[in-house]
């Protein structure tokens, strides 16, 4: 999890935490134990966040996987199968 680009994701698009916690309907504290690890993060969650902010599969990765591949290949089977 690279935190740090989360969080300037978070700010460039004029959120801050309490704001995104709002929105996803947790405490603020919630969130911050999901980002800095105490808490893993539900696939509805990622998908919350990456829906908010409009990311790209590449952004997901480099947030939520730090460049494992994993969450991009897994990306591009489901849209083959959904499209």
């Amino acid at each position: 999890m690279n935190k740090d680009l989360l969080r300037s994701v978070i700010v460039a698009h004029g959120d801050n935490m309490g704001k995104l916690a709002e929105a996803m309907g947790m405490q603020q504290s919630a969130l911050s134990n999901r980002i800095n690890g105490l808490v893993e993060f539900r696939q509805s969650e990622i998908n919350f966040i990456r829906h908010r902010y409009n990311l790209t599969p590449e952004q997901m990765q480099d947030i939520f996987f730090c460049g494992s591949g994993v969450f991009i290949r897994h990306y591009r089977r489901q849209r083959r199968v959904l499209t």
